[in-house]
């Protein structure tokens, strides 16, 4: 059922004078108008229907209810549309893209009304996540005593998307293998855990399967992204890996030796027996290869990540290590997995985990051991949605589980009787699993 919301807001009386002044900002060059200019009863009507969860239909109407004035040209951004989460400014809606790319109308001046349109207020389309917005409508008008008055709308985008909590552990005589995987964008690498026949060689096995690439219903990029024909060792838990003196559009393509490089060291790096990586060309270590990258020393695994949702093709959303932009505190770690804290990193395929209303009240560190104290909004916020749950706490385990000092993360509530949020409990220490966004 589509929700109305309609506001017809404050008719104003503007009376102007003979000078012919512009009303709208960005129809100057109109030509004068001669002769007395009447009063103008200007009148602005914004009706917002949802569509769905992720559209809105957003309709404006600003009309002179006398009829007394010549318009010779329509204004190209009648009014200014921006959008605020908790308050805080996000970004203003570009009205030329919206209406080029999502509407088949036009805008009319048809009888009295000055403008006349409707267009489609798309969540993808203009990037943002999930989350709930504040749009206001701002006239642009100027040049006169009086304006009409801003408007202000409550808008909420809930996108669909599936989210598959880590495996607990794998079925007997199989092994789970950690592999990294370059996202839709070539941008971020996603660790993906694959189910196979147990084996006493995981360095090939981590390598051959990397060349197999991943399972289509992921909705990642297919296809493989490490070079071939490479040799394998291991010494003193030095993974030694032993390429060609030409690995092809690996040294020559920027991209192409990032992703190769760091899905290699990546996913060799989580193999228990394996602390290290070292990269051999022609049977020697050198000083640069990928495309300008150090290889004269080993390359570790990756500490200090935030972990993000980062939604595919098929509409899944997978945890994602980011590099944290400062870790210099545990609050300032948990505010980076907010939307408001950290704008820049989220959109509409970069999903923020932890909503704003959710506060860290406190924390303290005992052991390896991270207890967090957070409020009530924890455990209701997503009540409704278990994979949400299952998102954020994750999201959150695997983010603090990320720094040396912190080996489990135990989540407290005051004041509640729940003892479970998602598939996790409340008030225990959780030591995250290392099968992480589970293939299949």
């Amino acid at each position: 059922m589509l929700r109305t919301i309609k506001n017809v807001l404050l008719i104003i009386i503007v009376c102007l004078t003979a000078t012919g002044m512009p009303i709208f900002a960005d129809i100057a060059s109109a030509p004068e108008s001669k002769g007395t200019v009447l009063p103008v009863e200007i009148a602005m009507n914004v009706t917002i229907d949802e569509l769905k969860n992720t559209q809105y239909q957003f309709t404006l109407k600003i009309f002179d209810k006398n009829a007394a004035s010549d318009f010779s040209s329509l204004p190209k951004n009648p009014v200014i549309l921006e959008l605020y989460h908790n308050e805080v400014f996000v970004k203003a809606i570009d009205l030329d893209a919206v209406w080029n790319s999502r509407n088949d109308s036009e805008l009319t001046q048809n009888d009295n009304a000055i403008v006349d349109f409707t267009i489609i207020i798309d969540q993808e389309q203009i990037n943002l996540p999930d989350g709930k917005y504040k749009l206001k409508v701002i006239p642009n008008i100027k040049d006169i005593d009086s304006s009409l008055a801003t408007q202000s709308f409550s808008l909420a985008f809930y996108s669909d998307f599936s989210y598959i909590p880590s495996l607990k552990s794998v079925p007997r005589n199989n092994m789970g293998l950690i592999l990294y995987f370059p996202d839709t964008e070539f941008i971020n690498l996603i660790p993906i855990t694959r189910v196979i026949p147990f084996t006493t060689k995981p360095l090939r096995a981590t390598l051959n399967n990397l060349l197999a690439g991943v399972d289509e219903s992921l909705g990642l990029p297919l296809g493989a992204f490490t070079p071939d024909r490479i040799r394998l060792g291991l010494e003193n838990r030095t993974a030694q890996l032993f390429l060609p003196s030409d690995i092809g559009r690996f040294e020559t393509n920027s991209t192409d030796a990032r992703i190769a490089l760091y899905s290699l060291a990546n996913s060799l790096n989580t193999i228990t027996a394996v602390n290290r990586v070292q990269f051999y060309f022609n049977n020697q270590i050198v000083r640069d290869g990928f495309h300008g990258h150090a290889m004269d020393k080993p390359y570790y695994s990756t500490n200090s990540n935030i972990y993000v949702g980062i939604r595919t093709k098929t509409n899944r959303v997978l945890l994602a290590p980011i590099p944290m932009v400062n870790f210099d505190s545990i609050e300032n770690i948990f505010n980076q997995l907010k939307f408001n804290y950290n704008r820049e990193q989220f959109s509409f395929n970069t999903l923020s985990t932890i909503p704003t209303e959710v506060v860290l009240n406190n924390y303290s560190i005992e052991g390896k051991v991270l207890k967090l104290n957070l409020s009530p909004s924890f455990l209701t916020f997503h009540r409704e949605n278990e994979a949400l749950q299952n998102l954020m706490v994750e999201s959150i385990l695997y983010t603090f589980t990320s720094l040396t000092n912190v080996a489990h993360v135990q989540f407290d509530v005051n004041d509640t009787e729940t003892t479970t949020i998602g598939r996790y409990p409340i008030g225990k220490p959780i030591r995250p699993s290392r099968y992480i966004n589970p293939e299949k």
